[in-house]
């Protein structure tokens, strides 16, 4: 039998086929591995792609959600604001009682009609529809919560608002995961500084619920001897030169805002106004002609921008600037109406007793004479001031041109709030008071100036000596008559009153009309009360009136010789609480025209309130533990464009405007910046002055304001 043999390869190698199949093998198994891994790879992506595509949404859907929440609560913060600066003004009075007057709405009804507006809340259409609580425990219960506010000491602040308003709002987007909807709330704090009540005084020495302390004085002048409060209102007539200390006049001749003072080596009166009178106050490029009558070419005043206007007297056009007083009803006590008086209300122009100082009037200052002459001792025939233009006059000491005079008009008018004096209707009523002439006190008589009859001239004025009350009553013109009753002023209420000026012999002419005025105020229960019971009658309990951040005021100085001790005190004015922290700018204008002799001095002063019976004898110490520092380099009392200071008495830092009779602030403002600390509390200030002679006399523009902040404005 034949064996067929096949060989055998070598050990370790493989047939052609052999190998190609192993390479079959190898790709195959390849291949499914990479299947298995392909697999596994797409399976791991969709999850990551799921995963990044929600977190995508979720952070597309936050920011279209929280810019959709911004917007919202910045609409939300700006009706918040607006709702709260609407509704402050008519605090704090007015939080939720109706005015009584027009529009006769409210604080929270204001608020919530201002917020409405914008888009939030409801409606306030009249005051009825007030919520029954505006502001309750949990503010944001309600949509809007309007709020009284509170200190942390948890005191009220009376004169601020806040309106907080919450949402629920829906979210879009974010609402997926399960989130909302939000609450979110916006809150603004509006705030109103209130007018600082000048010259009005809690102690009830001059102040309160009368204006001035001549009418209350015996005698015909009405000077209280010795006196240290012995003071009136001034109103100058519309031709006078400001340089006799009333800021309003219708003309200035020059700059009064006060550069840089001079304070060494002064050189008295450099300039000379249109009438000859010497002065300190600086010209303009275009001065009126010496003798000649001022035109509105040459003739601004700026002081008369920021003043309230009141009725225009008889035969003028348009309304005329004046000093405006505010009567505060709203924390009488009593439930009856009280009643305004004027005291000596007609301009009396009667020959000067004596030539008592540039803004003369000591001899007889009910009559508020004051001829502007060379006091100096050489007599009238030499006066600086001999130049009445327009008028006949040559010797104004017999002169009875009408162009001379100015007629007087007091009006009072309600208004709805502190924080809006101007939007008032017509005058509750109106007095204009026509110039009297007469030959001076004792002669027993007097004339109605004027050939035209304007007014009756019985009533209040009964006699020469001019020391009577008149009502400011429920008639208009004339100077009143004997059944004239004051018109009734509401409890509960604030109240402007203006005394404006205007000529008599030319009333369209506001460059005509000489001399100056002095009046006082004062409130009365209306029943029982008449002219002889003005001067001892006992203002409501509550019933205050006060000048309204500027007044313009006639004060005499009872003086003590060389020895200087012996003060005259001005209620400089209540400065309230919404000022703590703040810096305060005190303004006196024409400080310092005093006779005085060649080596008199006179001192201006502001003492803030310590409690103390005379707070112009305040010690350092005593000014440092309440929170001020009188030191010269200290910061709480400072005199901008540097300025002649001293130390009043030794402790207060005060103003020295006159040595040696150089006037350096003759027709000019000049101010003293004091910074309140942050604990003050509300109180009475005092203006602080002593003159260099007995019986001197000075007349001062005064001004007080708070520097750098608007009267209404946000505080959160």
């Amino acid at each position: 039998m034949k064996i067929h043999y096949r060989p055998r390869a070598a050990d370790g190698a493989l047939t052609h086929r052999a190998k190609h199949m192993r390479r079959l093998v190898a790709a195959d198994r390849a291949r499914r591995s990479v299947k298995r891994e392909r697999k596994v790879s797409r399976g791991q992506t969709l999850i990551i792609f799921a995963l990044t595509f929600t977190i995508l949404i979720g952070f597309l859907g936050l920011a279209i959600d929280t810019i959709r929440l911004y917007d919202i609560y910045a609409r939300m913060q700006r009706a918040a604001e607006a709702g709260a600066l609407a509704g402050v003004i008519y605090m704090p009075t007015n939080y939720t009682t109706n005015l009584t007057n027009a529009p006769g709405d409210n604080a929270v009804c204001r608020a919530l009609q201002e917020s409405f507006k914008n888009s939030f809340g409801p409606n306030c259409t009249t005051p009825s529809q007030t919520p029954a609580t505006p502001c309750p425990s949990t503010v944001s219960s309600v949509e809007i919560a309007v709020c009284q506010v509170y200190d942390n000491t948890n005191a009220l602040k009376p004169y601020d608002l806040r309106v907080t308003i919450t949402e629920n709002i829906n979210v879009l987007f974010i609402s997926a995961l399960n989130v909302g909807p939000l609450r979110i709330s916006a809150t603004a704090t509006a705030e109103f500084i209130p007018p600082v009540q000048i010259a009005s005084d809690p102690s009830g020495v001059g102040g309160t619920g009368s204006w001035g302390t001549f009418g209350e004085c015996s005698g015909a002048s009405g000077i209280c001897a010795g006196s240290v409060r012995n003071w009136a209102g001034n109103i100058n007539g519309p031709g006078e030169l400001k340089e006799q200390g009333d800021p309003l006049v219708s003309c200035e001749e020059g700059p009064s805002n006060l550069v840089q003072d001079t304070t060494a080596n002064v050189t008295p009166e450099p300039y000379t106004t249109y009438t000859g009178l010497p002065t300190n106050h600086q010209q303009n490029n275009n001065p009126v002609p010496y003798g000649t009558e001022p035109t509105s070419a040459n003739c601004t005043n700026p002081d008369l921008n920021n003043t309230f206007t009141g009725a225009a007297g008889v035969g003028t056009t348009g309304n005329r600037s004046g000093y405006a007083f505010l009567v505060d009803t709203t924390k009488m006590t009593t439930t009856s109406d009280v009643g305004l008086w004027v005291w000596n209300a007609p301009f009396n122009p009667a020959q000067p007793k004596s030539c008592n100082g540039r803004q003369g009037g000591q001899g007889s200052t009910s009559y508020d004479i004051y001829y502007e002459f060379n006091c100096q001792g050489t007599g009238k025939s030499s006066s600086p001031y001999p130049v009445y233009p327009g008028t006949s006059c040559t010797d104004p000491y017999t002169c009875t041109d009408p162009k001379l005079m100015f007629s007087i008009t007091y009006s009072v008018y309600k208004i709805n709030s502190l924080a809006d004096p101007i939007n008032v209707g017509a005058p509750l009523a109106t007095f204009e008071a026509f110039p009297l002439m007469t030959g001076g006190c004792g002669n027993g008589g007097y004339m109605l100036l004027g050939s035209t009859p304007k007014g009756t001239t019985t009533g209040c004025v009964t006699s020469a000596c001019a020391n009577n009350w008149c009502p400011l009553g429920n008639q208009t013109g004339g100077i009143g008559s004997v059944n004239w009753n004051p018109v009734g002023l509401e409890p509960n209420n604030y109240y402007r009153v203006m005394v404006v000026a205007s000529d008599y012999g030319k009333p369209t002419d506001p460059y005509m009309g000489w001399g100056g005025h002095s009046y006082s105020l004062k409130l009365c229960p209306l029943s029982g009360t008449n002219q002889a019971g003005v001067p001892t009658c006992t203002p409501p309990p509550g019933a205050v009136i006060s000048g309204w951040n500027l007044s313009d005021t006639l004060f005499t100085f009872p003086g003590n010789g060389a020895n200087l001790t012996q003060t005259t005190e001005y209620p400089l004015g209540v400065i309230d609480t919404p000022f703590n922290g703040r810096t305060i700018d005190v303004s006196l204008y024409d400080p310092g025209d005093l006779i005085g002799n060649n080596n008199g001095v006179s001192i201006y002063a502001v003492a803030p309130p310590l409690g103390l019976a005379d707070p112009c004898s305040a010690t350092q110490a005593q000014l440092q533990a309440a929170g001020y520092d009188p030191t010269p380099n200290g910061n709480s009392f400072k005199f901008p464009n540097s300025g002649r200071t001293t130390m009043f008495l030794g402790n207060i830092p005060g103003l020295e405007p006159t040595v040696n009779q150089d006037l350096i602030y003759n027709g000019l403002w000049k101010d003293e910046q004091i910074t309140l600390p942050a604990n003050y509390t509300k109180g009475a200030w005092t203006l602080c002055a002593i003159a260099p002679q007995l019986n001197d006399s000075d007349v001062l523009g005064i001004k007080v304001l708070a520097l750098g902040q608007s009267p209404v404005h946000l505080t959160q």
